[in-house]
């Protein structure tokens, strides 16, 4: 198992690679607890037993949650808009060409940030399908009620699917008001 090991540490590292591509300027990327711990403590002291390798690509799983959710609007259920992207991100404004053309190169990047969380958890999906192959964990026959400690990689690559899919339907959700931000700049 040892060169099968090294390629999913070899694929852990680009996602990591990419996953720092995806760090935002520091107030909106501050987060209060390592998504980790915070899990562990949600799931119980069995999630802990899971594959080292599970671990890791469920860390990278939920940093990219972690940043899908740094762009929702506290307290009201919606995502932040194109205003407070352009007010808060950008220094443009009416009148402004050069600043405005500031402004959509930095939400560009966001663009590009956003779509690169959204293939993190692409990649972490295929490394977390991986994993289970190399422990001889048949995915399609997976129980539906996992309590044994036997059972616990196949819970932890549940939720890493989980987390997953809601993670990219969340950026999915949120990048229109990127493009909204953009259109606006442009027009100004």
């Amino acid at each position: 198992m040892g060169a099968k090991t090294a390629q999913i540490d070899q694929l852990f590292w680009r996602i990591v690679e990419i996953r720092k591509k995806v760090a935002m300027v520091n107030d909106m990327a501050h987060a209060a607890a390592d998504p980790l711990e915070t899990y562990f403590r949600a799931q119980g002291s069995l999630a802990r037993n899971a594959d080292d390798d599970l671990k890791k690509v469920l860390k990278v799983t939920l940093e990219a949650k972690e940043f899908a959710n740094s762009f929702a609007a506290k307290g009201i259920g919606k995502w932040k808009d194109a205003s407070w992207l352009i007010e808060n991100l950008t220094q443009g404004s009416a009148g402004a060409k050069e600043k405005n053309q500031q402004g959509i190169t930095i939400l560009g990047d966001l663009k590009t940030k956003v779509d690169a969380a959204k293939d993190v958890t692409v990649v972490a999906d295929g490394l977390a399908d991986a994993i289970l192959a190399l422990l001889h964990i048949d995915i399609k026959n997976v129980a539906q009620s996992l309590t044994s400690m036997s059972a616990v990689n196949p819970m932890v690559w549940k939720d890493i699917k989980k987390i997953n899919t809601a993670t990219r339907s969340r950026l999915n959700a949120f990048s229109p008001n990127i493009d909204e931000a953009i259109s606006l700049l442009q027009r100004m």
